[in-house]
């Protein structure tokens, strides 16, 4: 007689087991794995998500803020301004939340575009400087280099393509553009 080393199960030493109680055994023994493994993807994706998904937020409270983002780019925050960003951008985008107004000049990377969302657009940045005015009744993009794709948060298809020395004017409903004449439109 051979004797074989009998899995782990409830039943009582010396009594045989059955195909069904060897079956529920391997069963187990898969639900354990699958939970273990299930487990630990949660947990990854936790923790890496904790890590990249924290925002650091800033308020221009009495004057002027200026602050170099993860990627370099520089922003001039106005008095009375909300910026919120990460605490490192992931590889698919650079995104940021504005409320209020900023200057941005940002660095050019063609990989990872630029973001800013506020309350009522989404403004797409390729390498450029530009200024954002996001307040409650419309949003105001003016673009000193480069370009920028502006277009609205509820419907990406309304959208404008903005070149330097344009400003358009976002009612949540339509845009309107405009050729800067005054020179003093950064002068704040």
């Amino acid at each position: 007689n051979k004797r074989i080393a009998a899995p782990i199960t409830n039943t009582p030493p010396g009594v045989p087991l059955t195909k069904t109680d060897s079956r529920i055994s391997r069963l187990r023994k898969w639900v354990i794995a699958a939970s273990v493994l299930v487990s630990v993807f949660f947990i990854g994706r936790k923790l890496l998500f904790v890590r990249s998904g924290k925002l650091h937020s800033i308020e221009a409270l009495t004057q002027n803020q200026e602050i170099i983002l993860p990627d370099s780019s520089h922003v001039i925050l106005r008095k009375g301004a909300t910026l919120q960003y990460p605490t490192r951008f992931d590889r698919s985008e650079r995104k940021i939340y504005l409320k209020g107004e900023a200057f941005f000049m940002v660095q050019h990377d063609v990989r990872v575009p630029f973001r800013i969302q506020t309350e009522q657009s989404l403004i797409e940045v390729k390498g450029t400087s530009f200024l954002v005015h996001a307040s409650g009744n419309a949003d105001h993009v003016v673009v000193a280099s480069g370009s920028v794709l502006f277009s609205s948060r509820a419907d990406t298809s309304l959208r404008c393509l903005l070149s330097p020395q344009q400003k358009a004017v976002f009612n949540g409903k339509q845009f309107a553009t405009i050729v800067v004449q005054d020179s003093n439109y950064l002068s704040w």
